[in-house]
C-alpha cells in the first residue's frame, strides 16, 4: 500500500512538472542582463528585424479586432439636408391666391437619423473578432518560437566564438614558442652547433604551426562575424574585444 501511495505521488508530481507552461517572457530578458551570453541574446532580439515585423502583426490584429467589434456602427447613419429654405436664403411667403404660407421646409428637415439592422451583422462581428484573435495568437506564437530559436542560435554561436578564440590564442602561443626555437636553432646553425638537417626540421615545423595559426585566425574571425551579424553590433561595443 505504501508503494502504491508513493507511485501515485510520483505520477502526480511528474504530471505537474510536465504541465508547466513555458514563460516566454523569460526566454529573452526584458532588461539588459549582466551575463554576457544573455546580454548577447537580448541585443540580438532587440535588433532582429523579424521581431519588429511580428510586433506590427500583433498591432494589425488588435486593430482588426476593434474594427470587427464596431462593425454594427455601419448600420447607423445621420445626414443633413441643406436647402434655401432651412438655410434662410429664401424666406417663406404667403400664396398670393390662397394666402397660405408655404410649408416646404416641413418636408426638408435639417437632420435625418437612420438605423438599420442587417441580420448578417452579428455573424460578421463574431467571425471578424474570431479571425483577429486567431491572427494575434498566431503572431504571438511566432514571436515565442522566434525567441526560442534565436536564443539557441546566439548561445551556440557565442560558444563557437569562445572556442575558436581559445584555439586561436593557444595556437598563437605555440607559434611564438616555435618561432623562438627557430631563432635559437638559426644561431646554433651559424655557430656550427646544429646540423643543417635538424635546422630544416625546425623550419618545417615552424611553417606548419604558422599554417595552423592562419587557419585558427580565420575560424575565429568568421565566428566573430557570425556573432556580430546576429546581435547587430560590433563585439567591442559589448566588451568582448
Amino acid at each position: 500500500m505504501k508503494k502504491i501511495s508513493m507511485l501515485f505521488v510520483y505520477f502526480l508530481v511528474s504530471a505537474f512538472c510536465f504541465a508547466q507552461n513555458i514563460n516566454y517572457n523569460n526566454i529573452v530578458s526584458p532588461t539588459v542582463p549582466t551575463d554576457i551570453g544573455e546580454k548577447l541574446v537580448y541585443l540580438a532580439w532587440q535588433n532582429l528585424p523579424v521581431n519588429t515585423q511580428l510586433q506590427q502583426q500583433i498591432l494589425i490584429a488588435d486593430a482588426s479586432y476593434k474594427e470587427a467589434k464596431n462593425l454594427w456602427l455601419n448600420d447607423i447613419g445621420i445626414s443633413s439636408n441643406l436647402n434655401e429654405i432651412n438655410l434662410g436664403i429664401v424666406k417663406q411667403s404667403a400664396d398670393p391666391i390662397t394666402g397660405n404660407v408655404s410649408q416646404a421646409n416641413l418636408f426638408n428637415p435639417f437632420f435625418n437619423l437612420g438605423i438599420a439592422f442587417r441580420f448578417g451583422t452579428p455573424t460578421k462581428i463574431a467571425v471578424g473578432k474570431q479571425k483577429a484573435t486567431a491572427e494575434k495568437t498566431i503572431a504571438e506564437q511566432k514571436i515565442n518560437q522566434a525567441k526560442i530559436t534565436l536564443r539557441a542560435l546566439v548561445l551556440r554561436t557565442y560558444e563557437n566564438y569562445k572556442t575558436f578564440k581559445a584555439l586561436r590564442d593557444l595556437q598563437r602561443q605555440v607559434t611564438d614558442e616555435t618561432t623562438a626555437d627557430f631563432s635559437l636553432a638559426k644561431q646554433k646553425l651559424n655557430s656550427g652547433k646544429l646540423p643543417l638537417e635538424d635546422y630544416n626540421k625546425i623550419s618545417q615545423y615552424l611553417n606548419i604551426e604558422k599554417s595552423k595559426l592562419i587557419d585558427a585566425e580565420s575560424k575565429f574571425n568568421l565566428s566573430r562575424i557570425d556573432l556580430e551579424e546576429q546581435i547587430g553590433v560590433k563585439l567591442k561595443e559589448v566588451g568582448l574585444e
